[in-house]
């Protein structure tokens, strides 16, 4: 199953961020998803991590990049207002 179908477009109509941030299951989303839940390519969220300035801080585990759920709740509700520490 492709993310197209696990998530419609941003500019669908009757999207709702809060549908995809599920605090039940687990308590991170990996990059490409908050991505796409944020409305920009993987490629571009790629990017913004590497030049260390994705909006939302990015957590390593092992190989993997994943985003705090309540940080990207935060963020989209803030609408993209909510600044978030460099972490050093």
């Amino acid at each position: 199953m492709s993310s197209d179908e696990l998530f419609p477009s941003p500019d669908e109509e009757g999207w709702d961020h809060m549908r995809y941030i599920d605090m039940g299951k687990c308590a991170t989303v990996s990059l490409p998803v908050a991505a796409r839940i944020m409305g920009v390519s993987r490629t571009t969220a790629w990017d913004l991590n590497r030049r260390g300035i994705f909006p939302v801080p990015v957590i390593p585990i092992g190989t993997k990049l994943v985003v705090s759920k309540v940080h990207l709740k935060r963020f989209l509700d803030s609408g993209g207002q909510d600044e978030f520490p460099l972490a050093s």
